[in-house]
């Protein structure tokens, strides 16, 4: 897997703050996260072609997950700033069939491998006893690097295919999150995320080797996560 320089210098700086948590402000966390993701068409892709409008598609949300490491730092009053390193393993299914021959079916079963360096705003708005709530959001870099796709048709299933990509896309993050005291210096952390590139209008360009007589899919995704975390 080729990392490019800034996902290495983002792990260098991650490790680094941690390294220095306890004799600063800046706190450590790590996170595991289980994904759901929601791919759609980008009809203002470059790539988009009118031959999808004869084609009846449906998009099936699969499940997926993360690992993540973040630091965070008080910034003003009920603000903090986060920063983190994000590795995903995510997807989704595309089933789909074209009007004009019933027979002509395909399914996707689609595979990605990312990695995404978020950086969001968090706001604390509440605090009860020994747990804090917060709203957060932001922007993340994303690069993904792997591709693994399973292609079915009428005629049977084809060998999974597997790609190595650069493919560089923008993320924005938001969601809601709360934070427990476990001890004075430990804190557990769940949070629910959305990871949204279809805002930004991302052409997501991935090469599906003429599938169905396509070559590219224009697809965007919504990404919902469920964070569990410990921060220290």
């Amino acid at each position: 897997m080729q990392f490019r320089k800034e996902i290495i210098l983002a792990c260098g700086i991650l490790l680094f703050l941690a390294k220095v948590n306890a004799q600063s402000s800046w706190h450590f966390a790590a996170k595991v996260s289980v994904t759901n993701s929601n791919f759609a068409f980008n009809k203002s892709s470059t790539i988009y072609s009118s031959k999808w409008d004869k084609v009846d598609v449906a998009f099936v949300p699969k499940i997926g997950f993360a690992i993540s490491a973040e630091i965070e730092k008080h910034i003003y009053k009920k603000w903090s700033i986060t920063g983190a390193i994000k590795y995903s393993k995510w997807g989704g299914k595309i089933n789909s069939t074209m009007r004009a021959y019933a027979l002509n079916e395909f399914d996707m079963d689609i595979n990605y491998q990312s990695i995404l360096i978020p950086v969001c705003l968090k706001y604390f708005f509440c605090n009860k006893n020994k747990t804090s709530f917060h709203v957060f959001g932001g922007y993340a870099y994303c690069n993904t690097f792997d591709l693994n796709y399973v292609a079915k048709t009428n005629f049977g299933t084809a060998q999974p295919i597997n790609e190595k990509m650069d493919l560089t896309t923008g993320v924005l993050c938001f969601g809601i999150g709360a934070e427990y005291k476990i001890t004075n210096k430990i804190y557990g952390l769940l949070s629910l995320e959305v990871n949204n590139d279809m805002l930004l209008n991302n052409n997501r360009k991935q090469n599906y080797q003429g599938i169905n007589g396509f070559d590219y899919i224009p697809i965007n995704y919504n990404l919902f996560e469920i964070n569990f975390g410990i921060k220290i």
